[in-house]
């Protein structure tokens, strides 16, 4: 990505489906975080110990998962290249 480019991660998001908001959501926040402190640690990328915890205990929710990730980037790819 070109430096000074910026995403808009709830719509880079938008399909995604863990079939739980709250886990879509905290992923989205999540990836924010990151995307604003990149190379950060989770700890030290996390605003506080609340945000940091959350970012840890998130792959261990059975209803996460990398294949639900890489289907909403593709699509967000092809809403981008059809616009």
């Amino acid at each position: 990505m070109a430096r000074g480019t910026s995403l808009d991660m709830e719509e880079e998001f938008a399909g995604l489906n863990f079939h739980l908001l709250r886990l879509e959501d905290r992923f989205v926040r999540s990836t924010e975080t990151f995307y604003k402190r990149p190379g950060a640690s989770i700890c030290k990328a996390g605003e506080d110990r609340a945000e940091s915890g959350a970012i840890y205990r998130m792959p261990g929710n059975e209803r996460f998962g990398r294949k639900g990730i890489a289907e909403a980037r593709r699509e967000a790819a092809v809403r981008r290249t059809v616009e």
